[in-house]
């Protein structure tokens, strides 16, 4: 048997390139399409409303973003990610040592 120790470089959104914001957004995005109509914001609700009633379900990514963009970058602001965007989930590492802030 082995042990192997991993590093992993964690950025917080705000660090995160251009490129890899727009992917953690359009994940998050599409974690909030997941949602329950009944557990979206007022603003989420506009959005999935509109798409609705424009017959245009396919644009509902577009209108969160365009009606609930704010929020969706203060979701992203929660979470930690790896340098392309990705979600970085500490639980799935195992045991892990953190060096910084």
């Amino acid at each position: 048997m082995r042990k192997v120790k991993v590093t992993f470089e964690v950025y917080r959104f705000d660090e995160l390139s251009k490129e890899a914001k727009h992917k953690a957004i359009g994940a998050e995005i599409e974690n909030i399409m997941e949602l329950e109509y009944q557990d979206l914001t007022t603003n989420q609700k506009k959005a999935v409303d509109e798409a609705e009633e424009m017959l245009t379900p396919w644009f509902t990514a577009e209108y969160l973003w365009e009606y609930a963009g704010e929020e969706v970058e203060d979701l992203c602001r929660m979470n930690d990610y790896l340098e392309d965007g990705s979600y970085f989930w500490q639980g799935e590492c195992g045991q892990y040592e953190t060096e910084g802030a």
